[in-house]
């Protein structure tokens, strides 16, 4: 009897669907197969198939081609402008789907998004791995308990250390239109956070922001090499060593490794961009919570950290240094 595997297919072959794929298979998940590709760029389709496929994986020439072959499932991982109309392919097939976060680029495509869900109600995965991570369960567990009383205030930030900020500002995600939001691209995993802490609808949301870190430095060339501050600037692009030309380096610091296709040697201020460097959101909920987020690029290192308060105590903690205290209104 020859045993089923489940038949997948991608839309958007890079780090993200790849990381799907090899964790299924390094965890010895065998009953499924990648049978059908589709990327903008054929020669990712064709890397991914070399290292995720097999023999009759089928490199597709269109997202309609992927969802014809009726998968048990797609993944859909490109770039976020890109997100919308494989959704709506998998929605008109009712093909099971995990869709890479954010939801999309554009408030537009996403309330298109969710209109043409409701119609189907396609079961969707989303990319919203933080869920998942020991840390912030417990920071789940002591919200929802009654520990901390009825919660009150939540306030979390996202720093982006050097080697993440080099990785945002020299790839597709500086751009608005590729993207969307800074806040939104890197951020909604921190928002999906408060709302899941809050356990409650938003009822207003405000935010500021701008762009005043990574301004243009007339000073500086619009490329790394030959830089006259290169070897002092904590930004500057690591060029590949004569032997490992053709060869795709990787940055091994705080997770951004996934990122690191998108290296070029663009200078971090004179690059063209349109994303703000630093932002801070407010949220009001239908329980009388409220939260802050804020996200800034001035930060010697990667990290994550949130404060809850509640009637009863609070906890705050630190993702990075994978540490949670909790501080009883009582002081014990």
């Amino acid at each position: 009897m020859v045993e089923r595997k489940y038949s997948l297919g991608v839309i958007g072959s890079g780090s993200r669907a790849q990381v799907i794929c090899r964790n299924l298979r390094d965890l010895g998940t065998t009953e499924f197969s990648v049978d059908r590709i589709f990327d903008e760029k054929p020669e990712a389709a064709r890397a991914f198939q070399k290292g995720l496929g097999h023999p009759g994986t089928k490199l597709c020439g269109s997202i309609r081609e992927v969802v014809d072959g009726s998968p048990d499932a797609v993944i859909i991982a490109p770039i976020n402008r890109a997100h919308l109309e494989p959704a709506l392919w998998c929605f008109q097939r009712r093909i099971p789907l995990y869709l890479e976060k954010p939801l999309a680029a554009t408030w537009e495509d996403t309330v298109e998004l969710a209109r043409r869900w409701r119609q189907t109600e396609t079961p969707v995965v989303l990319g919203f791995v933080l869920r998942y991570t020991a840390f912030y369960r417990k920071v789940k567990e002591l919200c929802a308990s009654g520990t901390l009383g009825e919660i009150v205030s939540i306030h979390a930030d996202e720093n982006f250390g050097p080697k993440l900020v080099s990785l945002f500002l020299r790839g597709w995600r500086r751009f608005r239109n590729e993207a969307g939001p800074i806040i939104l691209e890197k951020c909604c995993h921190d928002i999906d956070m408060l709302n899941w802490m809050a356990a409650s609808k938003p009822v207003r949301v405000s935010s500021l922001g701008t762009r005043s870190i990574f301004t243009p430095r007339p000073d500086l060339p619009e490329r790394c090499r030959g830089c006259s501050v290169y070897d002092s600037c904590v930004y500057h692009y690591d060029y590949p060593e004569p032997e490992e030309e053709g060869r795709r380096r990787s940055y091994r610091d705080d997770g951004a490794t996934e990122y690191s296709e998108n290296l070029m040697d663009l200078c971090v201020w004179n690059c063209e961009k349109d994303i703000l460097d630093h932002q801070t959101a407010l949220i009001e909920y239908e329980n009388g919570a409220v939260a802050s987020l804020s996200l800034n690029m001035a930060a010697e290192q990667t990290r994550r950290t949130i404060k809850v308060y509640g009637t009863k105590g609070r906890i705050q903690g630190d993702l990075h240094e994978n540490t949670l205290v909790e501080y009883p209104v009582d002081g014990s």
